[in-house]
């Protein structure tokens, strides 16, 4: 390594994972490329930060605001992709799809059309009795979308 070259952290994929299954609308995570942490972001704590005197905010923002400034202005965190880039529903789809029994297929596929389409695929899950298995199809697609991630933004991943 030359001088004045930073060490990039080896980051598991299968963290980037866990943190893709926890978004939600208004929570964006952010990876520190050097250390490897994965840090949230809410829309809330962005907004308050802009457009509140910091010596009005809450204690909890207060202390929480050097670092979620240092994601925002440093190149050293970029942002995990977003729910929107995952497409829960693709990933519902394709499990629907690689069912063995057509029945269950079927079942699945019905569930995610129409309104209420996450609400209803997962009652079908638990009434088939095939949430380990949705789990499993779910956290590897998951740690595949990661993976993808890592490697487009050139991080290294185990």
């Amino acid at each position: 390594m030359q001088t004045g070259e930073t060490m990039s952290a080896i980051v598991k994929a299968k963290d980037v994972a866990e943190h893709l299954d926890m978004l939600m609308e208004g929570l964006t995570f952010h990876l520190n490329k050097l250390t490897g942490e994965i840090v949230p972001v809410t829309e809330e704590e962005l907004h308050e930060l802009e457009w509140s005197d910091p010596d009005d905010l809450p204690k909890w923002l207060q202390d929480a605001a050097p670092q979620i400034k240092e994601v925002l202005e440093s190149e050293d965190y970029v942002p995990l992709p977003t729910s929107f880039d995952v497409h829960e529903w693709a990933i519902m789809k394709q499990f629907a799809d690689s069912q063995d029994e057509p029945h269950v297929g079927g079942l699945l596929l019905d569930a995610i059309h129409g309104p209420g389409a996450f609400r209803m695929f997962r009652a079908t899950i638990e009434r088939l009795a095939i949430q380990d298995q949705w789990l499993a199809f779910k956290n590897k697609a998951l740690e595949e979308i990661a993976v993808e991630w890592l490697e487009a933004e050139g991080i290294a991943y185990e």
